[in-house]
């Protein structure tokens, strides 16, 4: 790992832990000070952040620069005055005219600015232009391809087959992966397409009414039923809104006599509607679509909503007590009665009690609680970890609690900042007044207003 090291002199270096051993095996930094001076590169810098994908951000007389491992500076174009990391060998940077791209080269992918930008997942960078009330928004890929041209009021979004994109106006354009725009008479004579799953989807033919399976050229492949807004106890009824879909993975939720049940993507009814409420089979961690794995169901109790969960063989696996469960996350959910909350697994059981202010979503297999009041929606109380199998990490002492990354931790008891483990111990003390960072990278520090780097042992890289 190559960290910032802090000098006497208040300049920046690079050390070298992967030369820590000696021949013996022995670690070469015991030394008074705990520094090994002859791995310490001799470049020097106001203030050095840590390394992503071989670069770091750093400021070398007064100006703001890329530098590789090695402390030499990456030749770019004049002029920019603001970076950011690098992601997937990409990285933004700024200046009077807007934002724009550099590869690790230290060339620009595009003769272009933009006033916004949001790095997508699979390559591709969302760009904005401002416009107005409303930005005009385009899509670009790594290489530098402008496979989107920014326009005004619409929505982009990707799955496997096809970037969609959604204008204001309910009006849904489809693109291939090369930036080409798919024949709009062949998709106009269809509603709303929400996601292809396994190269189908399900959607409606506007004259008809009809619902449909289509394959991903658009082509039905099976008709499934009609739509009459007058004879709803008779026929299904599809979400085809967005933000409230319920096209999940393989299944999509149906509605009948004002119950929910599901239809599986070659149009059989594989639960029979009988839900008041039903959630798709969800993950949460990643936002993936799960073929296997829980969903939440709910069923109407003296004029109130109680919600259970079922499998994925639809089986009910709780009781319908809960007030609220949340999505299921790594096979666990935070579930509430009343005021308080606890948690369940995939097979109904409760591992966290039901006594706590709060509980979040399992992340990297740990769950944090809390114990203590809202003000102005905001948690006041203090925090500590659950693993996904109930068993408690730490006390309920902290102010702060960071997710897992690594196997640490970061976390904030009174006005202090340490480290822990997956044990729950404190590996750094709770005593610096700043930290942030992780142990692939290292830790910042901040200490009596004074910046440096430390890692998860809580070895300091600085001269003292």
């Amino acid at each position: 790992m190559i960290v910032p090291f802090l000098k006497k002199n208040e300049k920046y270096s690079l050390y070298s832990t992967d030369l820590d051993h000696n021949l013996d095996g022995e670690l070469s930094f015991l030394c008074e000070d705990k520094t090994n001076y002859s791995q310490m590169n001799l470049s020097e810098f106001d203030f050095i952040n840590p390394f992503k994908e071989g670069f770091a951000i750093a400021i070398k007389n007064g100006k703001t620069c890329f530098i590789d491992q090695t402390g030499n500076i990456l030749k770019t174009e004049e002029g920019y005055f603001k970076y950011y990391d690098f992601e997937n060998g990409i990285a933004a940077v700024s200046r009077a005219d807007g934002y724009r791209f550099i590869n690790k080269s230290g060339r620009e992918i595009i003769d272009r600015s933009f006033d916004g930008f949001y790095f997508r997942k699979k390559g591709y960078i969302e760009v904005f232009i401002e416009n107005g009330d409303k930005d005009e928004v385009g899509l670009l890929d790594y290489t530098g391809f402008l496979l989107i041209e920014p326009r005004k009021g619409v929505d982009i979004f990707m799955n496997k087959n096809h970037i969609m994109v959604c204008r204001f106006d309910g009006y849904t354009e489809y693109f291939n992966y090369n930036g080409s725009e798919i024949d709009g008479k062949k998709i106009d004579i269809y509603g709303y397409i929400d996601t292809f799953y396994k190269n189908r989807a399900i959607t409606t033919i506007n004259k008809t009414n009809e619902y449909v399976i289509i394959d991903e050229n658009f082509n039905v492949i099976k008709n499934l039923a009609i739509f009459n807004s007058k004879d709803i106890g008779e026929t299904y009824w599809l979400f085809n809104d967005y933000s409230h879909s319920r096209i999940i993975k393989g299944l999509c939720a149906i509605r009948q006599n004002l119950k929910w049940g599901f239809v599986d993507f070659n149009g059989y009814c594989v639960l029979q509607p009988k839900y008041d409420f039903l959630s798709p089979f969800l993950d949460v961690k990643s936002w993936r679509y799960l073929s296997r794995g829980c969903a939440i169901a709910g069923i109407l109790v003296k004029s109130e909503i109680k919600y259970g969960a079922i499998n994925s063989d639809f089986e009910e696996i709780t009781e319908f007590i809960y007030d609220e469960i949340q999505w299921f996350s790594e096979n666990v959910a935070s579930v509430r009665i009343k005021d308080k909350w606890g948690a369940i697994n995939s097979e109904g059981k409760l591992v966290i009690p039901i006594t706590y202010s709060l509980v979040h979503a399992c992340n990297n297999g740990f769950i944090k609680v809390g114990l203590g009041d809202y003000e102005s929606l905001i948690f006041m109380g203090v925090l500590g970890f659950f693993d996904k199998n109930g068993r408690k990490i730490t006390k309920i002492i902290y102010k702060h609690l960071g997710e897992f990354e690594n196997g640490f931790a970061i976390v904030k008891k009174g006005e202090k900042y340490g480290i822990i483990n997956e044990k729950g111990i404190e590996v750094v003390k709770c005593c610096y007044d700043y930290l942030s960072g992780n142990s692939k990278d290292g830790y910042m520090v901040v200490l009596d207003k004074t910046k440096f780097y430390i890692d998860s042992n809580g070895r300091e890289f600085r001269e003292i």
